[in-house]
């Protein structure tokens, strides 16, 4: 199992991640729920920290998202960068500490 896990969706609900994860786990896909915790005991405080992050293993992200877009839980365009992800991007790759992080 690779040690390096990628966000594959965010919800704002530990019970639709549960559906989600389901669904993944079902296709051999293990999956890992961040801030499930606090969303269940805080529901308001799920936006504060971004919402509940779903993630698996990087080798297995791709299928994962196929899985989610034939499923209806996402579609392509969740998954290409905004304008403003693209410009915030250009601009922190001109600073070094950033860009060595960021490769």
């Amino acid at each position: 199992m690779s040690s390096h896990l990628t966000t594959v969706i965010i919800c704002h609900s530990a019970n639709e991640i549960g559906l989600i994860r389901s669904l993944l786990e079902s296709e051999d896909i293990r999956c890992y729920v961040q801030d499930e915790y606090i969303a269940q005991v805080y529901p308001l405080y799920t936006g504060a920290i971004g919402g509940v992050k779903l993630q698996v293993a990087a080798a297995d992200a791709g299928r994962a998202i196929e899985i989610l877009k034939a499923s209806g839980y996402a579609k392509d365009k969740d998954f290409e960068p905004s304008a403003f992800d693209i410009k915030l991007y250009k601009f922190l790759s001109k600073i070094p500490f950033i860009r060595r992080i960021y490769r």
